[in-house]
């Protein structure tokens, strides 16, 4: 058998205007972003962030092993320490 829904009409009412509140500001933030030519999409802006990290890896360690003659230069990853992992260790 289903609950009865208790909600107050207020909370709900109030809860739709702050969600709208984040929703403005949200696209604020983003037509401000657009019309400063930055991009605010969240891949690109994970590929920046690598991008800077590895031309600056300072608080990250890099980890590369070699890889086939006939292949590329080795292949490097960048283990930065966030929110509490420890850098991968190789032996």
């Amino acid at each position: 058998m289903p609950q009865p829904d208790n909600t107050d009409p207020d909370d709900v009412l109030i809860d739709m205007r702050q969600d709208m509140d984040r929703r403005r500001e949200d696209y604020a933030a983003e037509l401000k972003a657009r019309a400063l030519g930055m991009e605010t999409d969240p891949l690109l802006l994970a590929l920046q962030e690598a991008k800077q990290a590895r031309e600056q890896p300072t608080g990250a360690h890099a980890c590369s092993w070699p890889t086939p003659a006939s292949s590329t230069p080795p292949i490097t990853f960048l283990v930065a320490p966030q929110w509490g992992a420890r850098p991968l260790e190789l032996a």
